[in-house]
């Protein structure tokens, strides 16, 4: 954390986590899905008999006929999965004032907050406005070096709802208790079709905080 924070850089870390501008500097897991982490090794490879796949930022490598020394030359794997997140928290309207995405607070000295999160992921080539993939999450973080990382809370909950061309986009309430981030994820394929709309989507984050308080906040598409 010391490296990462004194230099605001995550390399040496890359297939573990990056840092990207979410309302300050924010350190976020490469695969930020607890199903898909429990498939993947720590260097984000899983193997399916000859072949393998390597997640990586936004795209998935597949390597045919695996070796060790492909998977240390990923650049050259023709075939390659892009994963676009076009929608998110972040590309919202800073006019927007109807969407409270961060409750900040301060404890014991540390800035803390609360976050409601998402992102729509559009297919490679597809049209705009469509989206094959929804995903959501609440999360809890502290402020450490500049950077926000990942801070478990007592309780923390997660609630979705919304409506796509594949249907509702609902889960939750589910609190849960000493975890840093729930998340949410839900593929849009309307009768078989590679993408679909989606009408709207609202996520909210709920938490007892460090400071023992009750805390919320939403954000909506």
């Amino acid at each position: 954390i010391e490296l990462i924070g004194q230099h605001k850089s995550a390399t040496g870390y890359e297939d573990v986590l990056y840092l990207r501008q979410r309302d300050g500097l924010e350190a976020a897991r490469v695969i930020d899905s607890d199903v898909l982490a429990t498939l993947f090794d720590a260097k984000g490879v899983v193997l399916f008999g000859n072949d393998a796949y390597k997640y990586a930022l936004g795209q998935v490598y597949v390597i045919r006929d695996f070796s060790e020394e492909k998977l240390n030359n990923v650049a050259s794997v023709k075939e390659v999965l892009r994963l676009i997140p076009v929608k998110s928290r972040s590309s919202r309207s800073a006019a927007d004032a109807s969407d409270f995405s961060l409750d900040n607070y301060s404890h014991e000295g540390v800035n803390r907050r609360l976050v409601a999160d998402y992102t729509l992921n559009q297919p490679l080539g597809g049209a705009n406005g469509l989206f094959n993939r929804a995903n959501a999450a609440a999360k809890h973080q502290r402020r450490r070096l500049g950077i926000w990382w990942a801070d478990k809370i007592p309780s923390i909950t997660l609630t979705t709802r919304g409506a796509s061309s594949a249907g509702d986009l609902n889960s939750g309430p589910n609190p849960t208790k000493d975890e840093s981030q729930l998340p949410f994820s839900r593929d849009i394929n309307p009768f078989g079709q590679l993408a679909g709309s989606v009408y709207w989507f609202q996520v909210k984050s709920e938490g007892i905080c460090d400071d023992g308080e009750y805390r919320q906040c939403s954000v909506n598409y």
